[in-house]
């Protein structure tokens, strides 16, 4: 899944698993996306990030997270990255 971690920011995030060939969204992009991942597969996601609004730079508060959760809610690896809309 994809966040903003609680944080309210003018943004909208979006998520959808990747086919690499030909490239493009295996399924339209959401606020999640259900997939499963075997040993030694390492699937492609898009990450969609919309303003409607400024978003000052500000590393420690405007952040976007992606969560990859097991099939009981339990976190199993999370990333991040920082925004900035003008």
């Amino acid at each position: 899944m994809a966040d903003t971690g609680g944080v309210s920011l003018p943004v909208s995030v979006s998520i959808c698993r990747m086919n690499q060939t030909p490239w493009g969204c295996l399924g339209p992009p959401g606020p999640s996306v259900t997939t499963q991942i075997g040993t030694g597969e390492a699937p492609t996601f898009g990450i969609f990030v919309i303003a409607a609004g400024p978003v000052a730079f500000n590393p420690t508060v405007s952040r976007v997270f992606v969560r990859f959760l097991d099939t009981n809610g339990v976190t199993r690896a999370l990333t991040g990255v920082a925004l900035r809309a003008q």
